[in-house]
């Protein structure tokens, strides 16, 4: 007799989500490349990664919208600190923030994005755009980019994301059933309609996100841009829970 609940929300044998690779369209994107402190950066991103010693970040705000397996659109805005494993260079992401629940749960389930839920908005009025991100009322970043000329579509390299997988354990309070260091894959990037420009950025806190105690000592380069990408399934880099 045929399982008439199969690929519902009321299965047990299927996920509750579409399942990678998931391909995305018509982005929106805002991202500054800033200088900040190396001691920082260190206490952020966990061993054994090691992190880039110029102190070097990118902090983003964009509207994004997946186009397949499934059909959804929502605003996401994160943190990524260059970082190497000792055999691949890639990102570290600490934080990012969603107004949406279907892309918090993916993200967090299948690699371990550490993604939270936030408001958010980007707008683009004339030459200038605005990007904010906001939780408990209080203002988390704030950016503005007045935009400069347009330069030529970009098709970016295959790119690796690294993220903290920890999902607690149901028996004991201080334990943990997945404490991994993983991989998400971003491959067929293409940045379009770029501008790059002159931006402002103001960085809050509140007790659960203390993004001010990050210093913003330099903004090296900013952009705005459209394009799409896809992302994929990546790898286990370490398993913290291994017997050593």
């Amino acid at each position: 007799m045929p399982n008439q609940f199969k690929g519902t929300h009321l299965s047990s044998q299927t996920p509750h989500y579409p399942m990678p690779p998931l391909t995305y369209e018509k982005n929106r994107m805002l991202a500054i490349v800033i200088k900040s402190s190396p001691e920082v950066l260190r206490a952020l991103v966990p061993e054994p990664l090691f992190v880039n010693p110029d102190g070097r970040l990118i902090i983003y705000v964009g509207e994004l919208n997946i186009v397949s397996p499934c059909q959804a659109s929502y605003y996401e805005a994160g943190i990524m600190i260059p970082a190497s494993d000792g055999h691949e260079e890639g990102v570290y992401m600490p934080v990012l923030y969603l107004d949406k629940t279907l892309p918090i749960v993916i993200g967090r389930e299948v690699w371990g994005y550490p993604k939270f839920q936030a408001e958010l908005s980007l707008r683009k009025e004339g030459g200038v755009v605005h990007a904010s991100v906001k939780s408990e009322g209080t203002s988390l970043i704030d950016a503005t980019l007045h935009l400069g000329d347009p330069i030529p579509p970009t098709n970016m390299s295959p790119h690796t994301i690294f993220l903290m997988k920890m999902i607690p354990s149901v028996q004991e309070p201080s334990a943990y059933d997945v404490k991994q260091l993983t991989t998400a894959v971003l491959r067929d990037e293409v940045r379009q309609e770029m501008y790059p420009g002159e931006a402002t950025l103001k960085l809050g806190s509140t007790e659960s996100d203390p993004l001010g105690k990050i210093p913003v000592l330099e903004i090296e380069a900013c952009s705005f841009f459209t394009g799409g990408f896809v992302l994929d399934y990546g790898r286990v880099v370490y398993n913290f829970l291994e017997k050593k």
